[in-house]
């Protein structure tokens, strides 16, 4: 267990320097018969003997790497079917609280390591890192039912969250609110694909980091964290061992015209195509594929891939000649690929730039190089589309500033009116004070979006609402006067095949 340095760590230090200068001052040491030099020595003694005592702390502090090692020797041969492990982290509530120091909440935690090892047994309890424990603790049962394994889970799980705000208790109160946890609790599951404890701690590990993104205190780890962790893990391994791009393809889902209802395009996602079953959309192994350095590879591979579908689709006559292409491109590879090589690429397809357009997200657009990339985009004759809506932000400047043809709006816009009631109890208005309030910020929010729509009209660029799931969606694109809508409410990405037979069965419009 890594000791913090603290007052309490550092009071030899100040009993030692007072000792050794009540010593000299006894035996009148003639340098301390100036008293001038007799404050300055004492602090230096201080700072020195202060400064040996943390140097110590962080020598003694435990590598992760070696913690996971004694964990993998210590349950070497356990079985983990009969374990879970929690993975326990205390950190700051946001990032400017980050610049906080949190030295006033190290000084406890020698106490709640203790309860822990008190609950848990000392054996079972790892300090990975300052703020981060690992707890590796047996089923009561291993053989009960899922649902009682799941519920012994969640009742420790609390158990340890609740003993830590105890221990908040005692820091002041002014400072409670700048400590957040996160915990994440996993067990092997039904499919038993974890072999090892070790492995339980990765996937707590894991879903620790789940629970801190969806700013809720603790997850426990379900069938889909499992899977995606499952293949998070394969995609590593793929990069490190055999990677192949053959693996990676577009998919491709319809752009839907409102005015007339037929399928004007489509958009081609990147997916990780393993087999049959087993297919991986991008945003779960994007951010490893550009830590490897292959994430530019990808997208030029399925780039390639897509401007060779649609030049066939073209060969074989199954689309109009103005069929839209939109293209999803990573802020790295447009940083990294030449616009040339894209129009050459275009070219050898002997396809319209005019008629690809390229989707970009609206969080690298502030960077001055994007903003360049995009301009060079332009001028090679493709068109940009831009994400600038979200639920929770609306990008002012990317909309001023920016260059693009195309607009997207998310349907998480309309994330409120999502769910739907569950049963005729539900579907009753508790309160005509409440059902005002939703009317009233509602019509605000349309207000403010046909504002937005009305202007990028004005600006002859083109509105689309993705996302659409529900025929309420529809209706609020039709108020909006929106160009385009694409989402699963017609379908989801299909490969290449089944794209063909999908604009074939709806060549002459869908009905909706």
């Amino acid at each position: 267990m890594e000791h913090p340095v603290t007052h309490r760590t550092l009071l030899p230090a100040y009993l030692l320097t007072a000792t050794l200068f009540i010593l000299a001052a006894a035996t009148r040491t003639p340098l301390f018969a100036r008293p001038g030099l007799q404050l300055s020595l004492a602090v230096l003694l201080l700072l020195i003997i202060s400064l040996l005592i943390w140097t110590r702390g962080d020598q003694q502090r435990p590598h992760p790497e070696k913690v996971y090692q004694s964990i993998r020797e210590r349950y070497r041969h356990e079985k983990a079917g009969r374990y879970y492990c929690i993975a326990f982290e205390y950190h700051n509530s946001g990032k400017y609280h980050s610049m906080i120091d949190l030295n006033f909440n190290r000084s406890y935690q020698e106490e709640f390591f203790t309860r822990l090892c008190t609950l848990f047994g000392s054996r079972h309890v790892f300090a990975l890192e300052r703020d981060q424990t690992i707890i590796v603790t047996r089923f009561t049962d291993p053989e009960a039912v899922p649902e009682v394994l799941l519920q012994e889970m969640e009742e420790t799980t609390r158990s340890i969250c609740t003993r830590f705000h105890d221990l908040l208790k005692m820091i002041p109160i002014e400072n409670r609110h700048y400590i957040k946890i996160s915990v994440g609790t996993a067990s092997q599951g039904i499919r038993r694909e974890f072999t090892t404890v070790y492995d339980l701690v990765q996937l707590a590990q894991f879903t620790k980091l789940a629970a801190k993104e969806r700013k809720v205190p603790y997850l426990i780890a379900d069938e889909p964290l499992r899977a995606l962790k499952r293949d998070i893990d394969d995609f590593t391994r793929s990069m490190d061992e055999r990677f192949k791009l053959d693996e990676f393809n577009p998919f491709f889902q319809p752009v839907i015209d409102l005015r007339t209802n037929r399928i004007i395009g489509c958009e081609s996602f990147v997916r990780w195509q393993k087999d049959t079953y087993r297919i991986i959309e991008a945003k779960k192994f994007t951010e490893i594929a550009n830590e490897k350095n292959t994430l530019k590879d990808i997208d030029v591979h399925v780039i390639n891939k897509t401007f060779h579908f649609i030049w066939d689709l073209h060969r074989q006559q199954l689309i109009a000649d103005d069929f839209i292409m939109m293209v999803n491109i990573s802020a790295n590879t447009l940083k990294e690929l030449d616009v040339a090589e894209l129009r050459s690429l275009a070219d050898r397809y002997e396809l319209d730039p005019g008629l690809i357009e390229f989707d970009i997200k609206d969080e690298p657009l502030s960077d001055p190089f994007m903003i360049s990339c995009v301009r060079q985009l332009r001028r090679a004759g493709f068109k940009v589309a831009v994400d600038i809506f979200t639920s929770d932000t609306f990008a002012l400047r990317s909309f001023l500033y920016n260059s693009f043809d195309t607009i997207k709006i998310d349907k998480s816009i309309l994330t409120g009116t999502d769910r739907l009631p569950d049963g005729p109890a539900c579907k009753q208005v508790h309160s005509a004070v409440e059902h005002a309030e939703k009317t009233i910020r509602e019509e605000r929010e349309f207000t403010f979006y046909k504002t937005i729509v009305q202007a990028s009209r004005s600006m002859q660029i083109k509105r689309m609402l993705k996302g659409v799931e529900h025929r309420h969606h529809l209706d609020f694109a039709r108020r909006l006067k929106i160009d385009y809508v694409q989402g699963y409410y017609f379908t989801p990405p299909l490969e290449q095949h089944a794209f063909v037979e999908y604009m074939l069965k709806y060549r002459e419009g869908i009905l909706v």
